[in-house]
């Protein structure tokens, strides 16, 4: 699947995909590490997690950056001690080749399809933030990667209360049970992005903004997971985050004086839900997944019919992962064998990986 990707954004936008890590990835690009969990009982599964999205749990999956482009805030921001030092956090934050105005566009998912030129994603970004600095995330129909999950990890997130701070103009932060978060996190959507649907939830897999707004949220997002683990450590009933989505979820409602939007319209990112109905995007829907005769045929994207534009990313998470291959292999035939020569960046290792050498049927 990165093979697609690293394609996609080869041919498409003229661009190269920088990946961020590996799954044997053991350090970062200037070869420090990520820390070790904390030691307590409670805490030391935290290598094991893999629930929801996992950006923060080493090992960590392939961290996808599919465009980039100064110095850093200072590095106390982000905790040392706790989890593993974020690898998008690290990138974000000391990498020397970030401006603070340039663009990244960020994915963890591996089931997604890029169908057009994501070039323009710069004045997306600007349009829908007002021509001011902010993030765009990935929308979801709900938040059931957290707050409605089953089991016992599900009611604790219920029980328990977090800080909710959703307005600068509102000096109060208030407490509110997990109950409750879900229908924070559609007021925050309703109050500060266009709302209109396919999806309005929070989701961590799919992200957009300039590199300041970037790293001054991943510092709150890192926050918001050191201090779950610290009470972790302190009461061996409480359990760390599974998983990073919801640490992205709570940072999200508790930051007011940052502009984080959720792309509720799917400009950016078009995330399958049971909202994709027979009719909503071209050539494609949730009963037969993509038209094999029709999807991206001559390398035409399909549109989302509701606001006739054409999302940049196709995500297939969840119940709808099986739907992936269909799409992509009609994207797979298009791509594979154009542009000889296209190649990825391994920001690991700081250097250029043919696609051919990863995947030997793209020739």
């Amino acid at each position: 699947e990165i093979c697609l990707t690293a394609s996609s954004i080869f041919i498409l936008s003229q661009g190269e995909l920088e990946v961020l890590a590996w799954d044997d990835s053991a350090t970062f690009f200037d070869g420090t590490s990520p820390k070790p969990p904390v030691n307590a009982t409670n805490v030391d599964t935290l290598h094991a997690v893999r629930m929801g999205q996992a950006k923060k749990v080493p090992p960590p999956p392939s961290m996808l950056v599919l465009e980039q482009k100064e110095a850093m805030p200072d590095a106390s921001l982000f905790p040392v001690g706790v989890v593993g030092i974020d690898w998008i956090a690290h990138y974000v934050t000391h990498h020397p080749n970030l401006h603070d105005d340039d663009i990244i566009v960020y994915t963890d998912a591996w089931d997604v399809v890029i169908q057009t030129d994501m070039s323009a994603v710069g004045s997306i970004l600007r349009r829908m933030t007002g021509g001011q600095r902010g993030l765009l995330f990935n929308s979801e129909p709900s938040c059931g990667d957290s707050f409605e999950l089953p089991g016992e990890y599900g009611e604790y997130l219920r029980s328990a209360s977090f800080d909710v701070h959703l307005s600068v103009a509102d000096k109060h932060v208030r407490s509110v049970t997990g109950r409750d978060i879900c229908r924070q996190m559609l007021i925050k959507s309703s109050m500060h992005s266009a709302m209109g649907g396919p999806n309005w939830s929070l989701g961590s897999g799919g992200i957009v903004g300039d590199v300041w707004t970037f790293r001054q949220f991943m510092a709150r997002v890192v926050q918001v997971t050191t201090e779950q683990i610290e009470r972790a450590r302190a009461d061996p009933t409480v359990p760390v985050f599974e998983g990073d989505q919801i640490s992205f979820q709570l940072a999200y409602l508790r930051s007011p004086e940052l502009n984080v939007l959720v792309d509720t319209r799917s400009e950016v990112f078009l995330v399958t839900s049971f909202m994709t109905l027979p009719g909503a995007v071209d050539h494609y829907d949730i009963d037969h997944g993509c038209s094999a005769t029709s999807f991206f045929r001559g390398g035409v994207p399909s549109k989302l019919r509701w606001f006739n534009h054409t999302p940049m990313i196709l995500h297939f998470p969840g119940d709808y992962k099986h739907l992936y291959d269909r799409c992509a292999d009609n994207v797979k035939a298009v791509l594979k064998a154009a542009a000889p020569g296209k190649f990825m960046w391994d920001v690991d290792r700081n250097t250029s990986i043919p696609v051919h050498d990863v995947c030997y049927d793209y020739t």
